[in-house]
């Protein structure tokens, strides 16, 4: 049975904790068991939470590390519930390196190419592609680079 998971970040592994001890799984081997919606998601940092949480990015031996999240706080409700939990001693906050936030929008922009390569392969064509909000700056930045190079190719 397992009783806790984790994606440890830049590790491209699966950690299982079981009754038998932790097991590690690749991340291309743990993809086969993944929902197929989860290929079309674009959303890996729920952008349009108040507040996101996830796996740590910074500096440190792995073991400190994973009892850390990280948070994105992205609304000003968002701020109020983090400083309110701050407050009252739940909460406690270490300010993430200016790299851990980078790496972390870069890991973002790849999880939505990925998504878009797969919804365009889904769909069999660029101009079908389900669902998409061309407002968003990956989007907009890869559907005119595939649409550049289609007309090159054609």
């Amino acid at each position: 049975s397992v009783s806790r998971m984790d994606i440890p970040a830049g590790k491209n592994i699966l950690e299982l904790y079981t009754d038998n001890g932790l097991k590690s799984i690749p991340i291309e081997e743990a993809q086969e068991c993944m929902r197929e919606a989860c290929r079309y998601c674009m959303d890996s940092t729920a952008e349009y939470a108040d507040v996101s949480v996830g796996s740590a990015r910074f500096d440190g031996d792995w073991e400190e590390v994973r009892q850390w999240n990280q948070l994105i706080v992205r609304t000003l409700k968002g701020r109020e519930v983090i400083d309110l939990a701050v407050k009252r001693g739940v909460l406690e906050l270490r300010e993430a390196p200016d790299l851990s936030l980078k790496e972390l929008k870069e890991a973002a922009a790849n999880k939505k190419k990925n998504a878009l390569k797969n919804i365009i392969r889904k769909s069999g064509s660029i101009k079908n592609l389900l669902y998409l909000d061309e407002r968003d700056p990956v989007v907009k930045q890869y559907l005119t680079r595939e649409i550049t190079d289609k007309k090159k190719v054609g």
